[in-house]
């Protein structure tokens, strides 16, 4: 998608991915149906700015200035959100989904990674709604001990090493 500030093009991503990075940098969803401020509207088009990137501070001054920039941000925005906001709203699931939970539906399924940066939300919701069947991904399970130490690479001459460490701090 492109956009113009101050009448110089920018391409926009309007991948999945881009709302991730929002989320991750600024600790807020999208998702959960608010209206986004100028700042967060400015934030979100500057996280899907594909290419190099200008500096910020004087891209917010000119996107400040630009009088069309808040309509375009916003269109962006719809596009990026509308989808996946309406389809979950009054849905199966009972929470509102976020990103992260998204983001962990993805890592559970056999999906390959470059669709984060190419696919729309609502593209992904398909895909892992396509994966998973109709209802959500299977629950997690714990791990046990030894898929644990396995992941961390515990071997037992290390895990005799920190019983031996911790028996000295409590004697």
């Amino acid at each position: 998608m492109e956009l113009q500030i101050s009448g110089k093009p920018y391409e926009v991503s309007p991948a999945f991915l881009t709302l991730y990075r929002y989320r991750a940098r600024y600790g807020t969803s999208f998702l959960a149906g608010k209206e986004p401020t100028f700042q967060q509207l400015f934030q979100l088009i500057y996280e899907g700015i594909k290419g190099p990137k200008p500096g910020r501070n004087k891209l917010e001054r000119e996107a400040a200035q630009d009088p069309g920039f808040p309509a375009q941000a916003y269109s962006i925005f719809c596009e990026m959100t509308k989808s996946a906001r309406r389809r979950w709203e009054g849905g199966p699931a009972a929470a509102p989904v976020d990103e992260y939970q998204i983001m962990a539906l993805f890592a559970q399924s056999s999906l390959p990674a470059f669709l984060l940066s190419e696919l729309t939300i609502f593209q992904l919701l398909e895909q892992l709604e396509a994966c998973f069947g109709q209802g959500a991904a299977p629950a997690p399970r714990e791990m046990s001990s030894q898929e644990r130490k396995a992941l961390y690479s515990i071997t037992p001459e290390r895990e005799a090493q920190v019983e031996e460490y911790l028996a000295r701090q409590e004697g």
